[in-house]
């Protein structure tokens, strides 16, 4: 059978290793207006500048876009408010 196979041209295929590879997801994020957020890093973009912001607020900001149309009550625990 290898003879039979010599002489023959088969078509070399260009694979790169680019196209094995899966390129990584990009960030989900959250956009409003000229802002947005993004989750895993922790930031927030003005168009397209970083914005300082603590901790806290930033959570409490990402709850609210990640469970839109929620009320939070003043005097409510963010917690127990986004439950359910």
């Amino acid at each position: 059978m290898r003879d039979k196979l010599r002489g023959i041209a088969f078509p070399q295929e260009e694979v790169s290793l680019s196209s094995m590879v899966s390129s990584p997801k990009p960030e989900p994020s959250y956009r409003f207006g000229v802002y947005e957020v993004l989750p895993e890093s922790g930031e927030i973009l003005r168009q397209g500048q970083r914005v300082k912001i603590q901790d806290q607020p930033f959570r409490l900001l990402l709850a609210l876009l990640e469970h839109p149309g929620k009320i939070v009550a003043p005097g409510v625990s963010l917690a127990a408010s986004l439950a359910g």
